[in-house]
């Protein structure tokens, strides 16, 4: 399928926007070869049936920091950075929809003030790495 978004090649300046912050070892890890930018989730999908398809393993950085550096590394990087929409809905009572690559900071300016949304403390902390426990294994 068709990738909306941006594809960034080690050796292309822009690169370095992608480093992570990994809180653990106080470091930052080393440019990642490629880093795709998708900006819808079809994209994510195609991004990943590529990788797929060629046996090439791709990590996934979810908007945030990373502090264990999970996705930090010298591989192939598919980050949900640019996915941040933010939209609150009131249907059925009041419901927050929130991209990949939304922060927590984005999740709370959206909210009226008289409604609470059980989260992350950290304005910079990603809302799905939060959500999904820091994409760790704890089973």
């Amino acid at each position: 399928g068709f990738l909306n978004g941006s594809v960034i090649i080690s050796g292309n300046n822009n690169i370095a926007s992608v480093h992570v912050w990994n809180a653990l070892s106080n470091r930052v890890s080393g440019p990642p070869c490629v880093v795709v930018e998708p900006l819808d989730a079809a994209s994510v999908a195609a991004a990943v049936r590529f990788a797929k398809n060629r046996g090439l393993e791709l990590r996934v950085h979810g908007g945030g920091h990373d502090y264990l550096a999970h996705s930090s590394w010298e591989g192939a990087v598919l980050t949900t950075r640019r996915l941040t929409t933010v939209a609150l809905e009131e249907d059925n009572g009041p419901t927050i929809r929130l991209g990949a690559g939304a922060r927590w900071r984005d999740a709370y300016a959206a909210l009226p003030q008289t409604t609470y949304l059980a989260g992350g403390l950290g304005p910079d902390v990603g809302v799905v790495g939060f959500l999904l426990g820091g994409g760790l294994n704890h089973g």
